[in-house]
């Protein structure tokens, strides 16, 4: 009998437990995207609807850096109209190919030509048509206003699209003079405009990933460490299967125990009612990670293999000073304390054996992957929809409620909504890992500095152990960090 079977056949108000198979689960570990998108692939960005409707599929994460505004300026400057006549759409992996995840401040100087390019292709499509239509040659036609311009009567943009035709959607080569358009005096880039679903924002219609409501949706939450490393030893399932509310307990990936329940109080009460037994990490665990995290410890076990930059003579300069300063300073762990706590939504469909998956990542491509790898679902399946996100700072690259409701849609055959609280997001996000730092700097008399020390030792802040398995560990420490 199949899993689906067994929980028709039990009824999932049983709470019998689903063991996840993990068939797509290999050696390779999910990896954020880190590879540019090519032009062509932009095309799909900007497309004209029968509506008349100017779509813009944002190709980065909106997080409250107003890209949705910078971006849709520039394809409201090539199409002649307003910026908030952009229906501007977040990412969606059926829709669009992998862009980079949204980090590093650079979507408006990795992204400007790139849309500048595709909405410039579609303008030059619009005109191509209008001149055939109309017998006018193209030099004498504008855009403008949401209308073909010319000496004749405008022509609407609606008239433009073939009958049956879902939209116009370009994908051939982006010419030269696209990529490079925008002409030197703008009305829309460089011009102070209302901000993009300002007006969603500030009615509270804005829909984050913990808004989405789907038809006959359940909630679900995963059973969490009270201490980073601790192990999963014993817990009760027969306990937690009786409490009201509960229809379900999943068993997930790499051990993970999820409670599904009619209500988010339920799923508390049901992951109380499992009374969770762990192993805390041992002395000696604690000890070799703070052990590895000693800049003093290291540069006396000639650990610090990255010197990038060595100019002068640091210790000539220093003998000969007025005055050495020699300090230490160590940081913590830290938690991106964005004001959105992490959500997500998952569905799955048997009959099409499709996941859809709704999240506020900076890397909807890389929730994919993780996605896929967690159920076994082959990724061409899944379907990730991100949404605007409260904030991320680096945080968001793995969402992890998102992951944990995607296991447990698909466990019990209906849509789940996982959604942390406050004082989950503190607990067990992805955090900022610790460093710790020697300075050591020499001033002349007139308290100058004349040589300057810096020695720091770290986590990688773009592989950790919550991207890399700990078979993959020594490979994740081998290049420098440029953070």
């Amino acid at each position: 009998m199949n899993r689906r079977a067994f929980l028709r056949a039990a009824g999932v108000s049983a709470g019998g437990i689903v063991v996840l198979g993990t068939g797509g689960c290999g050696l390779i570990p999910p990896l954020p995207s880190f590879g540019e998108p090519a032009p062509e692939d932009a095309l799909a960005w900007v497309r004209l609807t029968p509506r008349g409707e100017i779509e813009f599929w944002l190709p980065r994460a909106e997080m409250g850096q107003g890209i949705d505004t910078g971006l849709s300026q520039v394809v409201a400057e090539e199409l002649g109209c307003g910026v908030l006549d952009i229906q501007c759409r977040y990412q969606k992996t059926d829709v669009m190919a992998p862009c980079q995840l949204t980090v590093g401040s650079q979507s408006i100087e990795n992204y400007f030509e790139l849309t500048a390019g595709a909405a410039s292709t579609l303008r030059r499509e619009l005109l191509r048509r209008a001149s055939e239509q109309s017998g006018i040659p193209v030099d004498r036609l504008e855009l403008r206003d949401g209308m073909v311009l010319g000496p004749d009567e405008p022509v609407a943009l609606t008239s433009l699209i073939s009958p049956g035709e879902e939209a116009i959607l370009l994908t051939e080569q982006p010419l030269a003079e696209d990529l490079h358009s925008m002409r030197r005096k703008t009305r829309v880039v460089g011009k102070t405009v209302v901000a993009k679903h300002m007006d969603r924002i500030v009615t509270g219609t804005e829909t984050f990933s913990r808004d989405v409501r789907l038809e006959g949706m359940l909630f679900g939450g995963v059973v969490q460490p009270p201490q980073l490393g601790a192990r999963l030893e014993a817990y009760d399932e027969a306990a937690a299967s009786k409490i009201d509310g509960v229809v379900g307990i999943v068993r997930g990936p790499k051990g993970a125990i999820g409670v599904v329940a009619l209500t988010p109080m339920a799923v508390e009460a049901g992951l109380k009612g499992l009374k969770a037994q762990w192993t805390p990490l041992t002395p000696n665990e604690l000890e070799n990670v703070h052990s590895l995290m000693d800049v003093d410890a290291a540069r006396d076990a000639k650990l610090m293999d990255h010197n990038p930059i060595s100019r002068g003579d640091v210790d000539a300069a220093a003998r000969s000073a007025a005055q050495t300063l020699d300090l230490r300073y160590d940081s913590p762990m830290a938690a991106h304390a964005a004001m959105e706590p992490r959500a997500g939504v998952a569905s799955y469909d048997a009959a099409t054996g499709e996941l859809q998956v709704f999240t506020g990542s900076q890397d909807p491509w890389f929730m994919r992957q993780a996605i896929s790898k967690a159920t076994g679902i082959s990724e061409a399946k899944v379907v990730v929809s991100n949404l605007r996100i409260g904030g991320a700072f680096g945080g968001r690259v793995l969402c992890q409620p998102s992951l944990e409701a995607a296991w447990l849609a698909y466990a019990v055959g209906k849509p789940v909504k996982v959604q942390w609280s406050r004082e989950d997001d503190f607990r067990y996000n992805y955090v900022g890992p610790q460093f710790s730092t020697r300075i050591r700097a020499s001033l002349d008399e007139n308290g100058n500095i004349i040589a300057w020390h810096h020695q720091m030792v770290g986590a990688p802040i773009l592989t950790s152990s919550m991207l890399v398995p700990p078979y993959l560990h020594w490979a994740a420490n081998i290049p420098a960090d440029p953070g």
